[in-house]
């Protein structure tokens, strides 16, 4: 049992009974009108949860006051947790079920799935090789049309190209190329090994240090997933730009990465594998699903009416080519990736249910290739694109 250290001193205060028990004198005080409050909703019988139960006054009174509910206390704080199981002793209360460990900012459902997300992550080297290539040939062919400001002719005669030049030229694009697979794959390399040395040795050690270098990975991502966007998508629409394209293309990668995972679970579910991995895991999945298809629909919307409602010339020419010559696709893809996860998704059956996943899933990749695919085709061929084998 892994107890969180080091509280704030100004957590509660609590002071010694002279024995286990700790007494708050703010729980003394509050404990009558939570209990009547508390009295008025509850139901009158089963099982009730107590999150954070501090000292472990109110719970005893609870327990006392409504004696046909089965109370269950939790903790953070070993101290508190002794303090608690003292106060069921002292008090002789027999419907408090033993406190336990719970910490509400750890979610230890995800330890079910994390070797899928681990494998997942896995082809990171393999699709940053892939992708450098290709970077690689664009450069060598001054952009290939892809990249206009890689190509000196065009650079030589465009002044709004000229003026991003401390920032779009190849030797600093590759500078930032180089830094964000490095980073990618350091931290991934890291998390990794200490994750299989932890099932080795046991313990929660590597956990928390996988945890605190999440959290320095987390200042790193925020930063690259924008400038990454700008650099490999948004620099294809060289003459234009937006704030909210940062954001907007991590709402999609986050999304689409969410619903791959979950059709990698359900699959190796489906093979006879995980079998701790529950509904509730596959609900929690789903949930994240149907947050993430939000978040991005969200994005696309304000992105969309802020520059539509603002109509300058420079801003707007991004939307004019999508719209002119992808009208179906591009607003196609924007109801797909938002009305049928809002409305298949909303119900709990639905998220719990491996077919409707499945078919959802699919919809949701499908939409979101095809959001990808404008933000390269309408950029770099114009009116011209087409899909083809080389597209898929």
């Amino acid at each position: 049992m892994a107890y969180r250290t080091k509280l704030p001193e100004t957590a509660s205060v609590a002071n010694s009974k002279g024995d286990a028990r700790l007494f708050a004198p703010s729980a003394e005080r509050n404990s009558t009108p939570i209990v009547n409050l508390i009295k008025q909703i509850a139901p009158k019988s089963g099982e009730a949860l107590e999150i954070a139960s501090g000292t472990g006054q109110h719970i005893v009174k609870l327990a006392l006051s409504l004696p046909n509910l089965s109370w269950s206390p939790s903790e953070v704080d070993e101290e508190r947790i002794e303090s608690i199981s003292a106060w069921i002793k002292a008090e002789n209360v027999s419907n408090i079920k033993p406190p336990v460990y719970l910490d509400a900012t750890e979610t230890g459902w995800y330890a079910s799935v994390k070797r899928i997300i681990e494998a997942v992550a896995g082809y990171l080297p393999i699709g940053m090789g892939l992708m450098g290539l290709v970077l690689l040939i664009i450069t060598f062919m001054d952009g290939a049309h892809v990249y206009q400001w890689m190509d000196p002719e065009v650079v030589a005669h465009d002044e709004i190209i000229q003026g991003k030049t401390a920032y779009l030229n190849p030797i600093f694009f590759w500078i930032r190329t180089i830094v964000y697979f490095a980073c990618y794959f350091i931290f991934l390399r890291g998390f990794k090994r200490r994750s299989l040395e932890e099932d080795k040795i046991g313990g929660t050690d590597l956990h928390f240090m996988n945890y605190k270098k999440g959290a320095l990975f987390l200042v790193f991502f925020a930063v690259f997933s924008s400038t990454s966007s700008w650099d490999w998508l948004m620099s294809i629409d060289v003459h234009w730009f937006s704030t909210l394209f940062g954001w907007y293309t991590f709402a999609g990668m986050w999304c689409t990465t969410m619903v791959v995972l979950i059709m990698v679970t359900l699959y190796l579910k489906k093979l006879g594998y995980l079998e701790k991995v529950n509904d509730h895991h596959i609900h929690d999945l789903g949930k994240w699903a149907f947050a993430t298809s939000f978040l991005w629909s969200y994005l696309w919307f304000s992105q969309f009416m802020l520059i539509w409602y603002a109509n300058i010339g420079e801003e707007v020419t991004y939307f004019q080519m999508r719209i002119d010559n992808y009208k179906l696709l591009y607003f196609g893809m924007f109801i797909i990736n938002f009305a049928f996860p809002m409305l298949i998704l909303m119900s709990r059956d639905a998220k719990r249910h491996a077919g409707i996943l499945t078919f959802i899933g699919l919809i949701i990749i499908g939409g979101h290739w095809v959001d990808l695919y404008i933000m390269v085709t309408a950029g770099s061929l114009g009116p011209t694109a087409h899909i083809g084998l080389l597209e898929i």
